[in-house]
């Protein structure tokens, strides 16, 4: 069960406890004593597969696996994945009729692996996207929070390749820079890699997508019946985080407004009005919170100001700069 902050009103981000466990089993492995033995004091116990663990506490683990280990821990990590390893999201998969079956299955069935962020997943006219949308983050948790979109987009890859052998991105991108060295992303990717994006995601073609896979339809009817009545008893998404990932990505179209992200959210204007009154906040608030957060993020993978600014939906650089100053963010 997902625990509320008493102060924010926040659903707090939690992953599941097989994940977890997988990680505790490789980090004792490379490196011991990097994941705490008081893990249970976060959430459910670590052994617990269908259980929950924290999110920051994973952050914490994963920033001290990325000292200790290198920064190419996330990929090194994540490429051993298996779609059993999962539990029955990665079965799900696993029995999708085509390989875009499946990615839309991972978008649908996200929460029974993890609460944090939104995954989604966009077609074009010769490839699909599959992206991951996180909150925004302190600066404390900024190296576990790299970790882990190497290891979200990591796995994906690895559990497809599992699927279906020659299945290789078109393109990765990452929001933040590049870590020195990058030998074992380029090796694992196998393909371009951009770094300081506007976005956590991968490109796929669409051609191998859409091929048909030989699977057990009964055995995929029953799979796909038990993932929507465990997502159906998970607690709901709290409404604040819907809202910050809502702005975040509005943010890359200009200055977001109400009405809109309301729309997008299935509110009225009086209705989200009337939410974020709830959580002791304003629209104009929170997006300069959301901003702040990002600003954070942005600079430290090393863009410019001007990128920043553009991102942040800011369209003159003297006006980011001023923000920056009101939020304490230092300037490069």
């Amino acid at each position: 069960m997902a625990r509320r902050d008493r102060i924010s009103g926040r659903t707090e981000a939690q992953v599941l406890g097989g994940e977890a466990l997988r990680l505790k089993r490789y980090l004792e492995r490379r490196a011991p004593g990097a994941f705490p033995d008081g893990a249970a004091a976060y959430g459910s116990p670590v052994e617990a597969n269908e259980g929950y663990v924290a999110q920051r506490m994973l952050l914490e683990v994963l920033a001290r696996a990325a000292r200790q280990l290198g920064p190419a821990v996330g990929v090194e990590f994540g490429r051993e994945i298996r779609c059993a390893d999962l539990g029955l999201y990665g079965f799900v998969i696993q029995t999708a009729p085509t390989l875009h079956e499946g990615l839309r299955r991972a978008v649908r069935f996200q929460r029974l692996v993890v609460t944090w962020g939104q995954f989604s997943m966009r077609r074009e006219p010769r490839s699909s996207w599959f992206a991951w949308n996180r909150p925004p983050l302190s600066d404390a948790e900024m190296l576990g929070a790299r970790v882990v979109s190497e290891i979200v987009l990591t796995e994906h890859v690895a559990m497809f390749r599992e699927l279906e052998r020659s299945a290789t991105p078109l393109r990765v991108r990452f929001m933040h820079g590049a870590p020195r060295p990058s030998r074992v992303h380029a090796s694992f990717f196998a393909c371009p890699i951009e770094w300081g994006a506007h976005e956590i995601a991968v490109e796929w073609s669409r051609e191998p997508l859409d091929a048909r896979r030989p699977v057990d339809a009964s055995l995929d009817a029953f799979l796909l019946h038990e993932a929507e009545r465990r997502l159906a008893a998970l607690p709901s998404v709290g409404a604040l985080e819907e809202i910050e990932q809502a702005i975040a990505r509005a943010l890359l179209e200009g200055q977001p407004s109400l009405e809109p992200i309301a729309s997008t959210l299935g509110h009225t204007p009086r209705s989200l009005r009337h939410v974020l009154t709830g959580h002791h906040v304003t629209f104009r608030g929170l997006v300069d919170r959301v901003r702040a957060a990002r600003s954070r993020e942005l600079i430290a993978s090393g863009l410019s100001l001007t990128e920043t600014a553009a991102r942040l939906g800011y369209s003159e650089l003297s006006a980011l700069s001023r923000a920056l100053r009101r939020w304490g963010v230092g300037q490069p």
